[in-house]
């Protein structure tokens, strides 16, 4: 993992900020998160791939790629997939009550911000982001507070997560989901999680 993860982490983020994304597309970006965790599941890991959520969520509020709405969303989808699945993996309390309850608000006020929403036909979608009520919104400092109170090494999780991108990803961005999954099989066993990034919510064990 030490030789693969920050290439990994990185073919992720650029990745989801293809212009050209479907729906399949960011169902093999969720597969390729999910995959991670378990497979490679320690603590490292987990943090690292919750910065790069948080990173992600953060891409599309400020949007400095100018991408469509569309895809804003479906970055937002994703990670709010993603999260509510490792948050349920690794069972904190207090983590999944978080996330549960950024999708409860999600689900009454902003359900294009969730996959079963945004991948329908006619989903309805927003004209910006930057008016959004932060409730809507995976905060870090709450992800750092739960997962520190089970104790969880958070240092990490103040310093946002940001790409090193090379030349040669500038050229050939489209490359990167295809490379994820390649360098994938490598790591892959027979525990391979589903594709669908429905993120109906089971109550946590308390």
């Amino acid at each position: 993992m030490k030789k693969n993860g920050q290439q990994l982490y990185r073919h992720i983020y650029l990745g989801c900020k293809e212009e050209d994304n479907v729906q399949k597309n960011y169902e093999l970006l969720y597969t390729s998160l999910a995959l991670m965790t378990i497979e490679l599941a320690n603590e490292e890991v987990v943090i690292d791939l919750i910065r790069l959520a948080i990173a992600l969520q953060d891409s599309a509020i400020i949007n400095e790629d100018s991408l469509p709405m569309f895809h804003r969303c479906g970055i937002m989808a994703l990670v709010a997939a993603y999260l509510n699945f490792v948050s349920q993996m690794i069972a904190v309390p207090a983590f999944c009550q978080h996330v549960t309850k950024v999708i409860e608000i999600r689900t009454m006020e902003a359900p294009y911000f969730l996959p079963e929403h945004i991948f329908r036909d006619k989903c309805m979608l927003p004209k910006s982001l930057e008016k959004h009520d932060k409730n809507l919104y995976f905060l870090t400092n709450k992800i750092a507070e739960s997962l520190g109170g089970s104790g969880y090494s958070v240092e990490r999780l103040s310093a946002p997560y940001v790409p090193q991108v090379t030349d040669e990803d500038r050229l050939s961005r489209r490359k990167s989901i295809v490379d994820t999954v390649s360098i994938q099989v490598d790591i892959l066993s027979n525990s391979i999680p589903s594709d669908d990034m429905s993120t109906r919510v089971y109550p946590p064990e308390l």
